[in-house]
């Protein structure tokens, strides 16, 4: 291919760009460069979404052992469960934490309850059982979801997270 191509409009459309995944589909579908507009940035995106954020949480959530904020704060009171926090490191700083509670952050929880990884933190692959939460309740669901699927039997979630469970009136440890 020509280091350009042109529209009939005169839109000129390099063909380093013509090479990315989401022109070069677009383009496959179309057959032709004329079908391009470059004012729809629409057309750029590769695929559109299949399943929204929405449906990814109630799937999880209907295959995760999800506790109640008040059953949490029991858990909390037995001690028989690692709390594990995996809001991001802003989250906790600014609102506080479940006293007691592990922070591994969302974005390294994989890698962290993985013995194979060199990021393994033993506290979460030697714990009987861990109860994850973050903000809402949503994060925690994909989180323990993602751990079930890795092979972990022992995971749960706290339902409502974080918020539900200041605003059930529990007790929250502040960063000093």
């Amino acid at each position: 291919m020509d280091d350009r191509c042109r529209d009939p409009g005169g839109w000129r459309i390099e063909s380093s760009l013509l090479s990315l995944p989401g022109y070069r589909r677009l383009l496959d579908a179309s057959a032709t460069v004329e079908a391009f507009d470059p004012y729809r940035y629409d057309q750029l995106l590769v695929g559109q979404l299949t399943k929204g954020y929405r449906q990814l949480v109630d799937e999880a959530e209907a295959e995760v052992e999800t506790l109640s904020v008040e059953e949490a704060h029991r858990v909390l009171a037995d001690g028989s469960r690692l709390i594990v926090d995996i809001r991001d490191v802003r989250e906790l700083s600014r609102e506080g934490k479940i006293p007691g509670a592990f922070h591994a952050p969302r974005g390294m929880l994989e890698f962290w309850v993985d013995p194979e990884s060199p990021y393994h933190h033993a506290a979460l692959s030697e714990a009987d059982e861990l109860l994850l939460y973050c903000g809402s309740g949503w994060r925690s669901a994909l989180a323990a979801s993602t751990l079930q699927g890795m092979g972990m039997t022992n995971v749960a979630h706290i339902g409502g997270g974080f918020s539900g469970w200041v605003e059930a009136g529990y007790e929250v440890e502040k960063k000093e």
